[in-house]
């Protein structure tokens, strides 16, 4: 089907992009994945595809800031994005949660001031501070390293 299709090409995306290889992350960029993979970022969508997504846009994420720039600037709202992965932020899965998590606290550690305040435009630290205040231990910890990134 399609979305076993999806899902096995966000996975082929996701071993590209792991590891910070910045040759790896900017094929990416260059063959026009980086509006797909924003574009796919929908918490009702399926685990087995939001995995992958999420974890691909944090391995781009993780990588340079002009390689966060291009991936934010590649949707028609740069916030599209960060709502997307706080939308995230309320699954019923601990991973989904972590993951975006893990993948936010990439976007806060840029030093790019304008990644900062796309942050800070949206419901961010209120929706981390609630994390923060009811989680497991694993997922504290990932929200607080959003927090401190932002710092």
């Amino acid at each position: 089907t399609n979305q076993d299709l999806r899902t096995e090409v966000m996975w082929i995306f996701t071993y590209i992009s792991a590891g910070g290889n910045e040759q790896n992350l900017k094929a990416l960029k260059e063959v026009g994945s980086f509006p797909i993979i924003c574009n796919l970022l929908d918490s009702e969508m399926e685990r087995a595809l939001l995995t992958p997504v999420i974890r691909t846009l944090g391995n781009i994420m993780s990588g340079t800031d002009e390689l966060v720039t291009a991936l934010l600037a590649s949707t028609s709202h740069p916030s599209k994005v960060v709502s997307g992965l706080l939308a995230c932020l309320r699954s019923e899965h601990r991973a989904i949660v972590k993951e975006s998590l893990w993948a936010l606290s990439a976007l806060c550690a840029s030093y790019v001031p304008e990644h900062h305040r796309l942050c800070l435009s949206t419901s961010l630290l209120h929706d981390v501070t609630q994390i923060l205040s009811n989680a497991a231990f694993d997922i504290r910890k990932e929200a607080g390293y959003t927090i401190l990134n932002l710092c």
